[in-house]
């Protein structure tokens, strides 16, 4: 394999990877559309890109683990997105909601028995 070769096939497997992550699909829905949409490749290419793909997924516990990983660089950062923005801004959502409900009950209480405590 040359290393134009070899080349292709890390960019490809990285192209995977990011599509399994923004896209929250799993390892399998990726193989699925991945090579439907992309560019005709040579089967050693694209084998070589599987077997990378495969094996980052099926370590990706190990892979987060590493100190490299644990101790970025100072303002690198893994980037929440996706689903997981999406919830952790519903979560926010719903305490603001929750709290300002709650005031409101009180309020409207103190307000018809015109007193703060009983």
């Amino acid at each position: 394999m040359t290393g134009g070769t070899r080349r292709k096939s890390r960019e490809l497997a990285m192209q995977m990877l990011f599509q399994a992550e923004v896209g929250k699909q799993t390892p399998d829905e990726v193989r699925a559309t991945f090579w439907r949409a992309g560019e005709d490749v040579e089967p050693e290419v694209r084998g070589f890109a599987e077997d990378l793909f495969r094996v980052a997924t099926a370590n990706q516990e190990k892979i987060d683990a590493l100190p490299a990983v644990k101790n970025m660089p100072q303002g690198v950062r893994k980037v929440i997105q996706g689903d997981a923005k999406w919830q952790a801004e519903l979560i926010n959502n719903f305490i603001i909601a929750v709290l300002s409900g709650l005031l409101l009950v009180f309020s409207t209480l103190v307000l018809l028995y015109r007193r703060f405590l009983s």
